[in-house]
């Protein structure tokens, strides 16, 4: 079992701020980290979506998923997520 911490903690309230379903909170929390490995290993955001919507996320919540993840475990990435200044 996962060892909860602060940062899977505010991970989790993001995804229900915004209105993601979390039924399995360990896998959503390795979803989250996989995608910052993505990012780090020179993904784009279409490699991230891509890979969620193989996992079986919907549209909307492949871009909620990335949008927390980057938010709170991989801030350096904000600018692949939103290049809006």
């Amino acid at each position: 079992m996962a060892r909860a911490d602060a940062a899977d903690d505010a991970f989790i309230a993001a995804l229900q701020q915004k209105g993601v379903t979390v039924a399995d909170r360990d896998a959503a929390i390795a979803a989250g980290h996989s995608v910052c490995v993505t990012f780090a290993q020179g993904g784009t955001r279409a490699a991230v979506v891509k890979s969620m919507l193989a996992d079986g996320f919907s549209p909307q919540d492949a871009g909620r998923m990335m949008a927390a993840s980057v938010s709170v475990y991989c801030p350096k990435y904000r600018s692949a997520v939103d290049p809006t200044p």
